[in-house]
């Protein structure tokens, strides 16, 4: 870059360290959705990492549609790092999206079609937008949501136990919660499922 005249270079003696290289696919194929069978990665993202990631498998004759959650903190083989090196698979997407695509793909031995991903607050104002959706929470209980604008302060929401209508906030609280939850994290995979 250019210095202004009498200011110093401070990258002047710069070296590098490390450096790397990576493909970034962005190939789309026709697929037929009408006819035959897709896959779409759902991601729920916050702070640059994946932390709810679902694949959606859609059949069109049939109407069925099969999920399945993978935990964020598998220990995988991540597609875009060196030899395929082990990291938890939340971390891949940290290095793009294409990474835990491809990752996921190596380790579900499935072709991934289509993806989706959102954060809290996306998925807050989706469910506010249509007016709110009905669920069945099997305990009661007190979550926090970090406030869009300044994510230090939260908004206290409290769950009651039993089928209710719920606004995106009680949504996303409910879909976030496992320490509440009979089985932890695989009460919290199977409620953002139901979410879905």
């Amino acid at each position: 870059y250019d210095v202004p005249e009498g200011e110093d270079r401070p990258l002047a003696n710069a070296q590098t360290l490390f450096g790397f290289t990576t493909k970034i696919s962005d190939e789309s194929e026709k697929v037929e959705v009408l006819d035959q069978p897709f896959s779409i990665l759902l991601l729920g993202n916050n702070e640059g990492l994946s932390d709810s990631i679902i694949v959606a498998t859609v059949n069109p004759k049939t109407l069925n549609v099969t999920m399945t959650s993978l935990a964020r903190d598998s220990y995988l083989p991540i597609a875009c790092y060196p030899n395929q090196s082990r990291d938890k698979l939340n971390h891949a997407r940290a290095r793009g999206r294409q990474c835990i695509e491809d990752t996921i793909e190596n380790y579900l031995d499935l072709k991934i079609d289509f993806y989706f991903e959102t954060d809290f607050y996306a998925l807050q104002k989706i469910v506010d937008a249509l007016g709110g959706i009905e669920l069945e929470s099997p305990v009661s209980f007190g979550g926090s949501l970090p406030k869009e604008n300044n994510p230090k302060e939260y908004h206290e929401i409290w769950i009651n136990k039993g089928l209710q209508k719920m606004d995106g906030k009680a949504t996303i609280t409910f879909a976030r919660e496992r320490y509440h939850m009979p089985r932890g994290d695989f009460d919290r995979q199977l409620n953002q499922q139901y979410v879905i």
